[in-house]
């Protein structure tokens, strides 16, 4: 008891004097940190007006232990960090409410990360009947079950919300499992050997149908990523550079791009997502960047390309949009800049294990803030024109890097 007591009172002390001290230390601290605090980076770059920020990026729970304050602290009863876990190879993000789960193909597992109760920790049901053995793509249907494509057990693996397993779906029906989504009754699951796209019961997991575009023009050709938009519709990338759109029974809806260098082509489309205002965002792992088109299929802008100060991306695999967090995040924004929704992005390489960036616009009266810069002039590009990538090397060795396309593209209203 004495010993606990004098523990109790050193603490106490302790405690007492970082009070006393406090406003010295955190005013030099805050000091400290305005005058060695970043620029931040924007896409496009000025003149062009700013819709995309790079806000941070993360590949370890450093992320949380940083948002813990020395009173959290001593409350515990530890001043020692919290065990370090790493994501080494990411491959897939997703979102539920404001919990953020990434997989790891290089410790497979699946990491759930709680921002706001400051918690990073291993899915817990990773064991067993669950045992993860190459988890790579991810979905989440409107109850927070996870969907796990594990490639090497070539089955849909189910967690609750709260990481524990619940059954697992669909062994050996895809010859080369790639992406899945997931809607009220069914999941999407691509066939890359097989060119189609199997259907099955979301409970049961038995093969409803399989579907292909039935030779039409944008035919389904090494299909990878796939994504549902908010009325039901699929999009899919295919690895021969098009980008599809169709309804469920496979009618073709949309096609456009192509392999290529050029604006609006891809190197290697992989990861696939649509907002609420029809914008489809494509991951390309060669080019190492995330181009936005319209609803029509129209280049609006793209960013994250090699070579800049920060938000550079290094062979990105999957995408995820979403309007939780924000108020957690919005301390990484620029003053005059409102945030309207998040997008992460997974690379496999690289510090920056997981990208998040800003969707947004300059506040009303806001200034054109002072930016990083990204080394290269603004390009505008005229409507069913393309206008070639200067070509450089990336932080991986291979790919494009790209000039930022002009912000009046990105059509979107203010609300």
């Amino acid at each position: 008891m004495p010993s606990v007591v004098i523990s109790f009172s050193r603490r106490f002390f302790s405690l007492l004097l970082l009070l006393l001290l406090g406003g010295n230390l955190l005013a030099g601290c805050s000091n400290t940190a305005a005058t060695r605090k970043a620029l931040p980076v924007f896409f496009p770059p000025p003149p062009n007006e700013p819709r995309v920020q790079f806000l941070v990026s993360f590949n370890s729970s450093k992320i949380i232990e940083a948002e813990k304050s020395w009173l959290e602290k001593f409350i515990s009863g530890t001043d020692q960090p919290d065990r370090l876990l790493n994501i080494q190879k990411p491959y897939s993000v997703v979102d539920y409410q404001g919990i953020v789960y990434v997989t790891d193909t290089a410790t497979n597992t699946i990491f759930r990360i709680d921002l706001n109760r400051k918690t990073f920790a291993p899915l817990r049901g990773n064991g067993g009947q669950g045992q993860m053995k190459k988890p790579t793509w991810l979905a989440v249907d409107e109850n927070g079950r996870l969907y796990v494509v594990d490639t090497k057990r070539k089955e849909i693996l189910v967690f609750t919300a709260d990481g524990d397993f619940v059954q697992s779906l669909g062994k050996d029906l895809v010859k080369k499992p790639s992406a899945i989504a997931v809607d009220h009754d069914h999941i999407y699951w691509v066939d890359i050997e097989e060119a189609n796209i199997k259907v099955l019961d979301r409970n049961s997991g038995t093969l409803i149908r399989s579907f292909d575009t039935g030779g039409q023009d944008g035919d389904l050709a090494g299909p990878i990523g796939i994504t549902l938009d908010d009325k039901g519709v699929l999009y899919v990338t295919n690895m021969d550079g098009h980008v599809i759109k169709i309804d469920r029974d496979g009618h073709v809806l949309l096609n456009f791009g192509r392999l290529g260098d050029r604006f609006g082509e891809f190197a290697r489309p992989k990861g696939i997502s649509v907002d609420a205002q029809g914008r489809i965002f494509v991951v390309d792992s060669g080019l190492q960047n995330v181009q936005i088109f319209n609803d029509e299929g129209r280049l609006l802008m793209y960013f994250g390309n090699p070579g800049l100060p920060a938000g550079s991306l290094n062979v990105p695999t999957s995408i995820w949009l979403s309007k939780n967090n924000l108020e957690y995040f919005s301390k990484f924004t620029d003053h005059s800049f409102q945030l309207e929704e998040l997008i992460y992005v997974a690379n496999q390489f690289g510090h920056d294990a997981v990208s998040v960036y800003g969707l947004g616009h300059l506040k009303e009266g806001g200034k054109q803030p002072v930016t990083s810069p990204q080394g290269n002039a603004p390009v505008s590009i005229p409507p069913g024109k393309a206008v070639p990538i200067p070509s450089s090397k990336s932080s991986a060795g291979t790919g494009s890097s790209n000039a930022a396309v002009g912000g009046d593209l990105l059509e979107t209203r203010k609300p």
